[in-house]
């Protein structure tokens, strides 16, 4: 009997003990914010910390509280956390509700009611709310969940990446490596269907591009993205999702202790660097295949003289009825040396070739293929 999959309440019981572990249920993972909604970025570090404090407790109808201080804003922020309360308060989102009688969508808010302290510009005393019924719900039900790290969302700059992020912790580790997302789904659910973000160019530059580098920067999970094409346009989105070894995850928590003054410029120096090294490695192959083009000019320079001559070469290729490409006899010659260590006159064993061909009775079959096996033999008669 298959044993039915946990309640992600009793994931976020156990993972009380990792202080910077948030358990985010996977309907909530996959929110959608419909009509062009979307939560700013101070809004969407607010609900992380918010889920955060709650615990297992966020099923339940009930206040919830915590200090001012333990949301460890600055003050310049804190003059905006009464506008980030009252986004959560009127920004409508769409979830998935599991029921007796199947899945079913909600249109409702996450928090449904705040108190606030009359201290609360100078960062005293406490803050109450209550989640939502809908969104009890949602995680009540819920049997799916993604693992984020508390301290990488707030450490991002971009509120697109917030929402990518849990995406991205859902679907990673799972046995598909990408997904594939329509494109108006995917704007959904990062709460980017602004207008000044309808163009393709746009999504691209202000969404996707920046929402993967501080991923990929500063959480445990890697991610990447390519278009899908309906001839010129671009209609979607396969998202590829992976969990990053230890020493890439090392990377990225230390990354999370330096200061953030200067984070955009060493995640950008990070990218110039490795398109520098890919411009070194590609350097290095074409000057590579330079100096061997050059030395296979010089040996055919050096062995014209004892070759076959021209003609020799146009009466061997009319007796076997049969030639190769200079590419395809380089490949033999190449092949040879790959596997015996010795290089053969490849214009000397091509002229051998066609007269054994010649005496054939029946035609080639596969004259590349019997080519290199040729070649091979040669060079093996040549080593011995």
């Amino acid at each position: 009997m298959t044993k039915p999959p946990a309640r992600t309440t009793a994931v976020i019981r156990a993972s009380e003990d990792q202080p910077d572990e948030v358990i985010v249920a996977g309907e909530v993972a996959e929110i959608r914010f419909p009509k062009g909604a979307s939560l700013s970025l101070l809004a969407s570090k607010l609900f992380v910390q918010l889920l955060d404090a709650a615990g297992a407790a966020v099923t339940e109808d009930r206040a919830h509280r915590v200090t001012m201080r333990s949301l460890n804003w600055s003050h310049r922020e804190l003059g905006e956390l009464t506008e980030a309360f009252r986004e959560l308060l009127h920004t409508e989102v769409s979830l998935t509700v599991n029921t007796r009688s199947g899945k079913r969508k909600r249109i409702g808010l996450v928090v449904a009611d705040v108190e606030r302290p009359d201290e609360i510009e100078g960062g005293q005393g406490e803050i109450e709310w209550y989640f939502s019924r809908t969104f009890r719900a949602v995680i009540a039900n819920s049997h799916h969940w993604a693992a984020i790290s508390g301290r990488a969302a707030l450490a991002m700059e971009s509120k697109y990446s917030i929402w990518l992020y849990q995406l991205a912790a859902l679907h990673a580790g799972r046995n598909r490596v990408s997904e594939d997302w329509d494109l108006a789904d995917l704007r959904e659910r990062l709460g980017a269907s602004a207008p000044s973000l309808r163009r393709w160019p746009d999504f691209k530059r202000y969404v996707l591009d920046p929402a993967c580098a501080e991923i990929n920067h500063l959480t445990g999970i890697g991610v990447a993205w390519e278009p899908i094409k309906r001839g010129r346009k671009v209609v979607g989105v396969r998202l590829s999702t992976w969990r990053k070894g230890r020493e890439e995850i090392a990377e990225a928590a230390a990354e999370l202790e330096r200061h953030r003054a200067g984070r955009r410029a060493r995640r950008e120096g990070l990218v110039e660097r490795l398109d520098a090294e890919r411009a070194g490695k590609r350097a290095e192959i074409a000057a590579r295949l330079e100096e061997i083009n050059k030395r296979r000019e010089r040996e055919r320079a050096g062995k014209a003289e004892a070759g076959p001559h021209q003609g020799d070469l146009e009466e061997a290729i009319a007796a076997a009825g049969v030639s190769l490409t200079p590419a395809q006899i380089r490949t033999g010659a190449d092949q040879a040396v790959l596997e015996t260590g010795e290089r053969i006159d490849a214009a000397a064993t091509y002229a051998d070739w066609l007269r054994a061909a010649a005496k054939r009775k029946d035609r080639l079959r596969n004259p590349v293929g019997h080519w290199i096996d040729f070649c091979k033999r040669r060079a093996r008669e040549a080593a011995a």
